[in-house]
């Protein structure tokens, strides 16, 4: 990963696999909180990035911070990687301030998983009777950037043109399972990929 001046992500956005852009997110709703948990699991699992709020997917910001989006702190997010992720990591929280609409941008650095993959540990909120965002036992990946809230729910990660990808390595466990399948082929119904961990 190059190193990237934290001014840069904000006032110079542009599409890459450790940097993350999400419009403003209400991380008080469980949906929303399991659904940035896959993709602060997927930058970790990618060798770490940055997660930057308020700014739109077409790169463009996404207006003033509404008061009701809640804390975008460290206690905040680490409470996410807590809650969904093992093995759990601190993240790192800072606010930087756009030259040209001066909003203050919460800028997340997350860090490398290191040699132990970040699987998910519980999985998200069930609608339907499918988990939303994140599902227990699940390693992610980063493959191309998109955003939360749009098509991208529980099983279609790993879809053709979705940001992440579920990977599972031999003989790593993840959550309560080993999945020892390195067939990169399609597994059921949900689209998800089981592939090598890069």
């Amino acid at each position: 990963m190059e190193s990237l001046g934290l001014q840069e992500l904000v006032d110079a956005p542009r599409e890459r696999l450790d940097v993350e852009y999400k419009a403003w997110l209400d991380l008080t709703e469980r949906e929303t909180s399991a659904k940035l948990a896959k993709h602060l699991c997927a930058l970790a699992n990618f060798g770490g990035g940055f997660l930057v709020f308020g700014i739109d997917d077409d790169m463009t910001p996404a207006g003033l911070r509404p008061a009701a989006a809640g804390p975008y702190d460290q206690d905040t997010l680490s409470g996410i990687v807590k809650r969904y992720l093992t093995p759990a990591f601190q993240v790192a929280v800072h606010e930087v301030t756009s030259v040209g609409t001066k909003t203050s941008h919460p800028v997340v650095w997350v860090p490398s998983h290191e040699a132990i993959p970040v699987c998910s540990a519980r999985g998200g909120p069930e609608v339907g009777g499918k988990p939303v965002g994140i599902v227990r036992g699940d390693a992610l990946h980063a493959g191309t950037r998109s955003g939360i809230g749009g098509d991208h729910e529980a099983g279609t990660v790993g879809a053709p043109h979705s940001p992440l990808r579920t990977s599972r390595k031999a003989g790593v466990a993840c959550g309560s399972r080993t999945d020892t399948s390195l067939t990169g082929a399609p597994r059921g119904r949900t689209g998800r990929l089981a592939s090598a961990l890069a």
